[in-house]
C-alpha cells in the first residue's frame, strides 16, 4: 500500500466518523493528485466516502500536485490548502468553489 493510499484510508475512515461533513457533499468531485511523479484519482462521492482510482480520468474537478509531506498534512487537516497554495508549496488547479468546498472539508476532518 502507498502512502497516499494510506492516507486517503485514514481519512475515509475519519469522514465516516465525522457525520457533520456529509452535508457539505452535494454532488461527486473527482481530484486527481501527484504527488513524486505517481497520479491517484480520488472521488468523493455523495455516499459520504473517498474513492481511489488506480487509472487516473480522462477529466477530473480538481488537480493537486506536491510533495508526499504537503499533500500529507493537507489530508489531515494539519495545513490549510488555500495556505499551501498561497505559500507555493502545492501546485492547485479548480475552480474558487472547488476549493472553498475541499478546504472545508480537509480542516474539518483533521484528526482531533
Amino acid at each position: 500500500m502507498t502512502k497516499i493510499e494510506k492516507l486517503t484510508a485514514e481519512f475515509n475512515q475519519s469522514l465516516q466518523n465525522n457525520v457533520h461533513i456529509h452535508q457539505l457533499v452535494q454532488h461527486s468531485l473527482t481530484i486527481l493528485i501527484e504527488t513524486n511523479g505517481v497520479k491517484k484519482s480520488l472521488a468523493l462521492t455523495t455516499k459520504k466516502k473517498l474513492v481511489i482510482n488506480q487509472k487516473p480520468p480522462n477529466s477530473h474537478d480538481v488537480y493537486l500536485r506536491g510533495q508526499d509531506d504537503e499533500i500529507q498534512s493537507i489530508l489531515l487537516g494539519s495545513k490549510s490548502l488555500k495556505k499551501a497554495v498561497e505559500n507555493k508549496e502545492i501546485e492547485l488547479k479548480a475552480s474558487f468553489r472547488h476549493i472553498l468546498l475541499l478546504d472545508s472539508i480537509f480542516l474539518l476532518n483533521r484528526r482531533k
